[in-house]
């Protein structure tokens, strides 16, 4: 840990790159599936809605397609875990964030 604080990077063995790449997994989400991540969440079910945040709806969205992959895959009982770390306090100003009224649309 010593070279990554003092160079900014570190040398890992390959046993644990391995189990890394084994129980983790990364994925990208465009600006437009993250508003129907956020759009999907606000409308599902219509009862009780929630806005999820930028961050929030990236690590849903991926989330979502590694459950539909593992599925698919055959591999039913694979739990995810969603981490999103990003708090609106750590933005000056804070992101522009779309909102979505009751009917669906999205506004900027």
């Amino acid at each position: 840990m010593t070279s990554l604080k003092n160079i900014g990077t570190t040398v890992v063995s390959e046993d644990v790159l391995n189990a890394a790449k084994r129980d983790f997994a990364s994925e990208r989400v465009s600006d437009q599936q993250t508003v129907q991540s956020i759009r999907h969440i606000f409308t599902t079910p219509p009862s009780t809605p929630y806005i999820l945040g930028p961050h929030s709806a990236v690590k849903v969205a991926t989330s979502l397609r590694l459950i539909k992959a593992s599925q698919t895959a055959g591999q039913e009982n694979v739990h995810h875990i969603s981490l999103s770390a990003a708090h609106p306090a750590k933005f000056n100003p804070p992101p522009h964030v779309p909102t979505i009224s009751n009917t669906g649309t999205t506004h900027y």
